[in-house]
Order: structure tokens, then sequence, then C-alpha cells
């Protein structure tokens, strides 16, 4: 079980878009949107 953990944190250590190593095997990556809220809404 450890290693599976530190090859996780190694992995998402060293790639610049911090993939895990399970996001690698899946071929998912995370996409992180910003949006504006609207003043009136709130």
């Amino acid at each position: 079980m450890m290693v599976w953990y530190w090859s996780e944190l190694l992995v998402m250590l060293t790639n610049e878009r911090r993939r895990a190593l399970h996001d690698f095997i899946a071929g998912t990556v995370v996409i992180k949107k910003a949006f504006l809220l609207d003043q009136a809404a709130v």
C-alpha cells in the first residue's frame, strides 16, 4: 500500500499538470474553470 502512495505522490509532483498516477491510468484530466458571479444575482 505504501508503494502505491509514494508512487502517486512522486508522479503528481513531477508533472506540470499535477496529475496523479491513477489519472494517467484512467486517461482523465481535471479542468479548472474560473467564472465571475453576477453581483445582482447574489
